[in-house]
């Protein structure tokens, strides 16, 4: 029995399967099984996957049939023979130590689920850049077994199956598997969402190991075959749940509240031309499962902006479309407005928190690199965050020449931007981030 059994799920990704499969081949974890399943390639994929077989035994290629990321995914779950499971997309790729790490904690604590951060990554030019991802909001929470049905915050770590492993026996006590739609269609979601809900011991390490890329023009959902896919995936979660009501009743909530923000994304993401129907799609659903508004308030709290939404859905289906319609202008807009003000600026971010990293990856994504971070904590001056250099606002002034700064502070933003104008900087030169106009995602 290998330790870990490494899922991958293939279809034409020439331009990169090479440096993924060397990635996870090269693991300092040796006693692994790697499960490749290809959905019958045309760009040169299949030859290369082959080609690795050849080479190294511990590459088993399978057949895709249906051309289903959840069948494939589900055929490799039932080859495997490891006491553990991971899945890498065959477009990213891994460090070196990432499974040995991830084997080592999972044995310490006896966990069911290991998740690590990761890293995502866009090409500008030539060059990656690099931003670290934290999937717990506090530290505090790192290194230490959860238990998501006592603990539903968990339920709002970012929902991604790769970057961690998985024990097979206990994926397989729950028969916890993908739905098998066509295409790569969300089924990760339902995977996660079942791992979560049945799990009892989960650990979440405070360190990044898989690279996720951003920038694969492949990575679309914009025609009308994907429109209804999330919300199938839903049902089709909600029923494997439903089959033990003693989870169900302590998972529900965190499930409504799941389902809709990933259904409200799909909206966003979607053609414009798709959005009345899914909007008509979401009205039924919600009403289905929603019998009192009172009920809206478990999910959320009453001040969750997602809490609005929802009540709008349910009152007024195509005013709520119209209000997400207006959001998504607004979002847009102000993006585009940022970057103009941006382009030909030398940009230090004030800030390296989740606000100044999440603008890091937001301008990241957009093609646009910055210089510095700025922080006034000396235990971060001289560091790296994503591979910038954090400084001092004396060193900023000194060594970068017209600096353009922009405040990204949930707490300090009106005293940042204090300290700068008495250092001499020009308000032409500070721009207020404001984190709720410009992340959507």
């Amino acid at each position: 029995m290998p330790k870990i059994s490494i899922i991958m799920p293939s279809f034409n990704v020439a331009p990169y399967i090479r440096e993924c499969m060397d990635s996870v081949l090269s693991q300092t974890l040796t006693d692994i099984e790697v499960l490749v399943v290809d959905a019958d390639s045309t760009d040169g994929t299949r030859e290369i996957l082959e080609e690795y077989a050849r080479k190294d035994s511990r590459v088993i290629l399978l057949d895709d049939d249906k051309k289903s990321t959840g069948y494939a995914n589900n055929k490799a779950l039932d080859r495997a023979s490891g006491e553990y499971v991971g899945i890498v997309e065959t477009d990213d790729y891994i460090v070196p130590e990432m499974y040995e790490k991830l084997y080592l904690y999972a044995e310490k604590y006896k966990a069911e689920v290991v998740k690590a951060d990761y890293d995502s990554f866009t090409t500008v030019q030539g060059k990656r850049l690099f931003v670290t991802h934290n999937l717990l909001g506090e530290k505090k929470k790192y290194y230490q077994v959860l238990n998501p049905r006592k603990s539903r915050y968990i339920f709002c770590a970012e929902m991604f199956n790769w970057a961690g492993i998985y024990r097979r026996d206990f994926l397989n006590q729950y028969q916890i598997r993908h739905q098998e739609t066509p295409g790569a269609a969300f089924q990760d979601n339902g995977f996660w969402f079942q791992i979560f809900a049945f799990a009892q011991r989960v650990v979440f390490v405070h360190e990044s190991f898989y690279r996720y890329r951003k920038d694969n023009p492949n990575s679309s959902i914009n025609n009308k075959n994907k429109v209804f896919c999330m919300c199938d995936e839903y049902d089709f979660t909600r029923e494997k749940v439903r089959k033990y009501p003693e989870i169900w009743d302590k998972v529900y909530y965190a499930y409504l509240g799941k389902r809709y923000g990933a259904c409200a994304w799909t909206l966003r993401k979607v053609a414009p031309e798709f959005r009345y129907e899914l909007c008509e799609r979401l009205y039924d659903d919600f009403s289905a499962e929603i019998n009192d508004l009172n009920e809206i308030d478990k999910i959320w709290g009453k001040k969750d902006p997602n809490n609005k939404q929802l009540r709008l859905l349910l009152a007024d289906k195509e005013e709520y479309l119209e209000y997400m319609n207006n959001l998504l202008q607004s979002y847009e807009k102000n993006i585009s407005r940022l970057l103009e003000i941006l382009k030909d600026k030398q940009v230090v971010i004030f800030g390296c928190g989740n606000w100044g990293t999440e603008l890091q990856d937001l301008l990241a994504r957009n093609g646009m690199e910055i210089c510095a971070f700025c922080d006034n904590s000396q235990d971060k001056q001289g560091k790296k965050i994503n591979g910038v250099p954090v400084k001092s606002l004396k060193d900023i002034l000194n060594g970068i020449k017209n600096p353009f700064f922009i405040v990204a502070s949930a707490l300090y933003g009106k005293d940042i931007s204090y300290q700068l104008t008495e250092n001499g900087v020009s308000t032409d030169y500070i721009f207020i981030y404001k984190h709720s106009k410009y992340l959507w995602d």
